[in-house]
């Protein structure tokens, strides 16, 4: 008797688990679109860091950028901040520790590594270009470079930097870099 109602009992929960899956579709179609908006919201708030550094670079709000630049422990504590967060507000973590400290390398990758992942190629290709600059031994900023530079057709520039990221270049990424030659 029991045996029988092991399988009723299983056709029950299916029978529930049916009746749920449109409502977590619906709630996956709802995070997806809330992804996307904050996908929007990263590029919008990417566009206008983007402007506060060519402003800074200008020498608009100087000031404040030597202040935090003279300050290693407060780009330190973003850093570890934005490692801890997630979508958007890792992007802006990270862009306002590239505020804090210009020449921060792990923040020049990092936003080199979402912009890429972003398809803003351009973009990805600058800030990997400063950092694999500073620092020539950050792997994943060449192999962000490299594929920046592929990604906007330049096969040569592509090369470029893979090579670089193998002569130079240490950690993970360096054998990423050696299969792309």
């Amino acid at each position: 008797m029991e045996a029988e109602q092991a399988p009723a009992e299983e056709e029950a929960a299916e029978g529930e688990e049916a009746a749920a899956a449109p409502e977590a579709t619906e709630e996956a179609v709802a995070e997806g679109e809330e992804a996307v908006a904050e996908g929007e919201e990263a590029v919008a708030e990417g566009e206008e860091a983007a402007e506060g550094e060519e402003a800074a670079a200008e020498g608009e709000g100087e000031e404040a950028v030597a202040e935090a630049a003279a300050d290693p422990a407060a780009y330190t504590a973003l850093i570890e901040e934005a490692q801890s967060l997630r979508g958007r507000r890792r992007i802006a973590k990270y862009e306002e520790a590239l505020a804090a400290n210009p020449n921060g390398v792990e923040a020049l990758t990092e936003l080199a590594w979402f912009r890429l992942n972003r398809g803003q190629n351009e973009q990805a290709a600058q800030y990997a270009e400063r950092a694999s600059t500073l620092d020539p031994t950050n792997s994943k900023a060449w192999i962000t470079l490299g594929a920046a530079r592929q990604a906007l057709g330049n096969a040569s520039g592509a090369r470029e930097a893979y090579q670089a990221c193998v002569d130079q270049g240490q950690g993970r990424y360096v054998s990423d870099c050696r299969l792309m030659l």
